[in-house]
């Protein structure tokens, strides 16, 4: 004897669907604006990309990155209300 889950069950036809993507599209990125860094921080972008294969954007980042690193020591910073403090990546 059935119950009514089976019978329910088994008359019920499969439906087999396809797969949804988890994410939808992109559009293409625009190009990293290289020429915005400079003579000295965009040719040493444009030197990493060239010489180790990373991603333009990558090294533009890093390159980014380290210029701040190394101007914190020497820089200090006015704030709109008139303080000075020290030059820091974050705030």
């Amino acid at each position: 004897m059935k119950s009514n889950i089976d019978t329910m069950i088994g008359n019920a036809a499969p439906q087999i669907c396809e797969p949804e993507p988890l994410r939808a599209s992109l559009p293409k990125a625009e190009p990293y604006p290289v020429e915005s860094l400079g003579d000295v921080l965009g040719a040493a972008a444009i030197a990493l990309h060239q010489t180790i294969k990373a991603p333009l954007t990558l090294c533009c980042q890093s390159v980014l990155a380290s210029a701040s690193l190394a101007a914190q020591a020497h820089f200090d910073v006015m704030l709109p209300w008139g303080e000075k403090n020290r030059y820091r990546y974050f705030y």
